[in-house]
C-alpha cells in the first residue's frame, strides 16, 4: 500500500515526520525542513517499500504493524 504525501497530496510518501504529524515526499520534505535550523532537526523516519515492511512476529506471513505515535491516518 502507497501513502500518499500529506502536503502535496500527488506523490507518494518516503518520510515520516513526527513533530510535523505528516507523511512527506522528498520533495516536500526538502521544502518543509530546508526552510529553517529548527524544523531541520526534526526527526524523520523513512517509509518502507511495501516488499521491506518486516513481518508479523506471530504468523510470520502477514504485514508487521508499525505505529507511529501522534499519527492520524488520513489528516
Amino acid at each position: 500500500m502507497r501513502t500518499i504525501c500529506d502536503a502535496c497530496e500527488s506523490a507518494a510518501a518516503i518520510v515520516f515526520c513526527a513533530a510535523d504529524e505528516a507523511a512527506l515526499c522528498g520533495a516536500c520534505d526538502e521544502k518543509v525542513h530546508l526552510c529553517n535550523k529548527l524544523a531541520g532537526r526534526h526527526v524523520r523516519v523513512g517509509l518502507a517499500n511495501p516488499s521491506d515492511v518486516p513481518r508479523c512476529d506471530i504468523c510470520e506471513n502477514a504485514p508487521g504493524n508499525m505505529q507511529f505515535p501522534g499519527y492520524k491516518p488520513g489528516k
